[in-house]
């Protein structure tokens, strides 16, 4: 009766709108919500306007729901006592500007009629005081959202179960916390109207029972490092009990087992310049889960975002002659990783004759002088080369040069003019060298002529 006074009045009462605060009052869930003490307490933030009613919104809370496999959707509000509940709900709204509800009712419960909720034989969309309850199920398919608002228009206190027809549906990625192993949640239950707080964590898990932490867990917020579902109940005035529940996943955190190594190439002519980015999975995964997803990017942004995978990374043709390439391992969910990179070069061996003849003082016994060729002449023959990737060898024949073979001992011993023969040689692709000569000219020391 108190509703049907009230739609008379409707008429003569203005609502005020402040939609933007709908975003930040949404609860996520994925699955029934029963035994949780669900507590509509709060005034809406906006008119909920069903098309057919103006819903109270004294006391409501809202939820959000994502929809992952086609389902008819419906649910009940159950109350736990004689309570009278109204609801609204809303497909692919925006929460900032929700309009009028796709579904709503507004009854005034007859005896043994106070669940309330969407059904699969109910044909009306929206309800008056005069009602049943129930309003017909809405056809959803995957990648939709759906926000529903509970509206207590009891003053009666009371708590509700929200149970689901399909909560297969729904997708349960909007309800975790995620994060990696050696990270710590802060789970925040504050309330500005709550006298205390005790916080519960789910044992066992899937179990549905929370049991009380021993000792007590008090504080509006409660830091976790475990995977686990947590519950905080909220005493607020007049002897409401609010509950909250967080449900945190860790995942693990890969790491790179082993720096991933520079790949060279030569560019010989005949090398088509394809790299195998794979030969780095082994350093990177060492003895880390073989699940673990090892994937390669042209840049560090793509690394970190996970986009844009070079495919196939066994068989990358290079653009120009050098690139760095950034490798990424995750765990399966994608939640945790690690990235490095890495050098990969498609180049040709080159070997710089230093200025010839060099001449060479005979400063020590006659006719023999001691000279380092690596430390004089390396610089200048690699000429910008990396002495990292690449080996310089001197030698006394063209033939030993370009087999690899007998290299001269360091200092070399220079005992007349000679031709000194060059190899330089990629140090992981030993076919990628280049060969050079350059005369060294045993010059005699100069004598000063007596005054």
């Amino acid at each position: 009766m108190k509703k049907l006074i009230l739609l008379l009045a409707l008429s003569f009462v203005t609502f005020t709108t402040v939609q933007a605060q709908v975003c930040d009052i949404l609860i996520p869930i994925c699955d029934s919500q029963d035994g949780l003490q669900n507590n509509a307490i709060d005034p809406s933030p906006i008119t909920i306007d069903t098309g057919c009613q103006v819903l109270q919104g004294t006391r409501t809370i809202w939820f959000r729901l994502a929809i992952i496999q086609a389902t008819n959707f419906t649910f009940q509000i159950e109350p736990t006592g004689l309570v009278d509940y109204d609801f609204a709900v809303w497909v692919n709204a925006d929460c900032n500007n929700l309009g009028i509800a796709d579904r709503a009712s507004y009854d005034a419960p007859a005896a043994g009629e106070y669940n309330t909720g969407l059904n699969l034989t109910a044909t009306d969309f929206c309800e008056t005081a005069v009602g049943d309850g129930q309003v017909q199920f809405l056809s959803l398919v995957p990648g939709d959202e759906v926000i529903i608002v509970v509206d207590r228009f009891s003053n009666t206190a009371d708590v509700f179960n929200l149970t689901f027809g399909d909560p297969d549906a729904f997708d349960c990625s909007i309800v975790e916390t995620s994060a990696c192993d050696g990270e710590t949640v802060i789970l925040d239950a504050t309330n500005p109207n709550a006298l205390g707080y005790e916080w519960f964590y789910e044992n066992p898990v899937g179990s549905g029972t929370y049991v009380p932490f021993v000792p007590a867990e008090t504080n509006p917020t409660l830091p976790v490092t475990t995977t686990g579902s947590y519950r905080a109940d909220i005493f607020l005035p007049l002897g409401v009990t609010d509950s909250e529940t967080f449900d945190v996943v860790f995942y693990p955190q890969p790491v790179i087992a082993s720096p991933p190594q520079d790949i060279d190439i030569c560019n010989d002519g005949t090398n088509p310049g394809i790299f195998d980015l794979t030969e780095n999975d082994d350093d990177v995964l060492g003895g880390q889960d073989p699940t673990f997803v090892i994937t390669y990017h042209h840049t560090q942004l793509d690394a970190e975002n996970n986009v844009n995978p070079i495919i196939p990374a066994n068989a990358y043709p290079i653009v120009g002659s050098s690139e760095t390439i950034w490798v990424r391992i995750e765990e399966p969910s994608g939640t945790c990783y690690a990235i490095a990179s890495f050098e990969i070069s498609f180049t040709a061996a080159t070997a710089t004759a230093p200025p010839s003849p060099y001449h060479l003082c005979d400063l020590g016994v006659l006719g023999q002088e001691p000279i380092n060729l690596n430390t004089t002449f390396d610089a200048i023959i690699l000429n910008g080369q990396n002495p990292l990737q690449y080996t310089v060898t001197y030698h006394s024949n063209p033939a030993d040069a370009i087999a690899g073979i007998n290299a001269l001992p360091q200092p070399y011993i220079v005992t007349a003019s000679q031709f000194i023969f060059v190899r330089v040689e990629n140090n992981t692709v030993p076919s990628c060298y280049a060969t050079t000569q350059f005369n060294i000219i045993l010059a005699p020391q100069p004598i000063a002529n007596p005054p």
